[in-house]
């Protein structure tokens, strides 16, 4: 990867095309390469991406346990009380959804192709800030500490939703941000791990109290049995952590990570420029 080429197989017979690596892949380009696909964007400019493998050592999980929650107002919020995301990017989402609205009641084909435009680059928004909030978890976190979340596998399919927020779950991209911030952890010695996610929101951290009226607002929780006032993220997270803690001491077992090996670091391809 660092001799500056790579060969690739065409219809004229394997060519040798030269590519030079960005210095922010510098250390990426010394692991080994596994795979590797050569992509055409809509400019017509060639990108190689490359899947790199690097042996990470196992560090047992013996540091802190911190809860995160997932939301949609906040992205994430750990249990330390810290939210994660800009607020921004909530702006933005809700500019472009208005846009798009009006192209889908136009129905023309110049607003069809600016359709398809547009989603590539939501898509494409989504997911850099996936990587930007993962990234400030896990640099949040020390060696031997373990993240745990919500299990959300099957929440888009529970119980009866209101149409606006059908659309908001299904536009959520929980399960990306889970797996950027296992990839990453992989490298840092951080164990991810999941816990049911049922009263983790309706809960009270401090009492215990379950109730659906805890929430006073989308924001607030405030407990009707104890009168312990909090963000309600916060809340969720605290408890979330409690959760997971409580789990491990019943079963008399170590914080070992159920999902960390199923996360493998090399899913993650490095992209570098091929030429035009």
């Amino acid at each position: 990867m660092t001799a500056g080429y790579a060969t690739v197989v065409t219809l004229q017979g394997r060519q040798r095309l030269e590519f030079c690596v960005p210095k922010f892949w510098a250390e990426v380009a010394t692991w080994r390469s596994t795979s590797a696909d050569l992509c055409v964007d809509c400019q017509g400019q060639l990108w190689l991406h490359v899947v790199m493998r690097k042996e990470v050592a196992e560090v047992p999980p013996t540091g802190d346990v911190i809860g995160v929650d997932l939301g949609i107002t906040h992205p994430a919020t750990d249990s330390n009380g810290k939210h994660y995301g800009d607020p921004y990017w909530t702006t933005v989402e809700c500019h472009r959804k208005s846009h798009v609205s009006r192209l889908q009641s136009k129905g023309t084909k110049s607003a069809r192709r600016r359709l398809k435009k547009l989603s590539g680059t939501r898509n494409r928004l989504r997911s850099d800030c996936d990587h930007v909030i993962s990234r400030q978890i896990v640099n949040a976190l020390n060696s031997g500490d373990t993240v745990v979340f919500e299990d959300l596998v099957n929440i888009r399919g529970r119980g009866k939703l209101g149409k606006q927020m059908r659309e908001r779950l299904h536009t959520w991209s929980f399960d990306r941000l889970q797996f950027y911030v296992g990839y990453k952890s992989l490298e840092r010695g951080i164990t991810v791990d999941f816990v049911d996610p049922r009263f983790t929101s309706q809960k009270c951290c401090k009492c215990g109290h379950i109730d659906r009226g805890n929430r006073v607002t989308q924001s607030g929780f405030t407990c009707l049995s104890c009168g312990h006032t909090d963000n309600a993220d916060v809340n969720a997270a605290m408890n979330i952590r409690d959760d997971f803690v409580r789990s491990r001491a019943a079963f008399n077992q170590p914080i070992v990570g159920s999902g960390a090996a199923t996360l493998p670091l090399t899913d993650k391809p490095a992209t570098l420029v091929v030429g035009n």
